[in-house]
């Protein structure tokens, strides 16, 4: 079989992820791995009681926040929308090809269901962001995930801010938004963050509590004893990385 050839070609563009000929990085549209994760139930049990449509994990580089959003959306059973955005997301129209992509990957907006951002709309940025929406929560079903992770990558000022506030007007009541990033919400989202439409979770609850590292270190080789736990703990102050 030649390098050219159809079927090596459609490969290589599942393995990076390929939607409609676009080719995006599978790990930007798929959740990670949770085979090894320490379960966290009761930050998992805290999103809950929330009862809020969008989630904001706010925290340090590899405090959790990744692992704990996709914990969650597999903790809901319900369809998920996974996208880690980058740079390139900052300009709208690369966010809604990869988001379109991610719901591609997800199998529940195949063959052109949501409508494309052409340049004659770019003037009406959210006429068109709320459409967009409207499609992918009519696609998705109204009990959906829908992750953001990194969204510190966006400018808090710019059009984009503005954009996950129509998101979050769009999403169904039985739809759960889960945003990860290194800070907090953007001014767009005070609304919804005042009115309960937006509930964050703070950095600092993302620390293993003593139990959680009790079950972390027993997964070694030679696990400590409790006290050696307790110490670890204590001088870690429950941050594993």
């Amino acid at each position: 079989m030649s390098a050219s050839s159809p079927a090596l070609a459609g490969r290589r563009a599942q393995d990076r992820g390929d939607v409609q000929g676009r080719s995006v990085p599978l790990a930007r549209v798929t959740p990670p791995d949770l085979s090894h994760i320490v379960p966290r139930t009761r930050l998992l049990d805290a999103i809950d009681a929330a009862r809020a449509r969008m989630v904001w994990i706010a925290g340090l580089a590899g405090s959790g926040k990744t692992t704990l959003a996709a914990d969650y959306a597999r903790h809901t059973g319900a369809p998920v929308v996974w996208l880690r955005l980058d740079g390139q997301d900052e300009d709208p129209a690369g966010y809604f090809l990869h988001l379109s992509a991610a719901a591609d990957a997800a199998g529940v907006a195949r063959g052109g269901a949501l409508p494309v951002l052409s340049v004659d709309r770019l003037g009406a940025l959210e006429a068109y962001a709320r459409e967009f929406f409207a499609a992918l929560f009519n696609a998705v079903g109204e009990r959906c995930v829908v992750v953001h992770d990194d969204v510190h990558h966006l400018d808090p000022a710019g059009a984009m801010a503005g954009v996950l506030a129509a998101l979050l007007d769009e999403a169904p009541p039985r739809a759960r938004l889960v945003m990860t990033g290194r800070e907090g919400p953007p001014p767009a989202l005070a609304r919804g963050v005042a009115n309960g439409d937006v509930w964050v979770m703070p950095g600092e609850r993302l620390a293993m509590t003593e139990d959680e590292t009790r079950r972390l270190v027993q997964r070694w080789a030679t696990p400590p004893t409790p006290a050696g736990i307790a110490t670890l703990h204590r001088h870690t102050q429950g941050w594993a990385g």
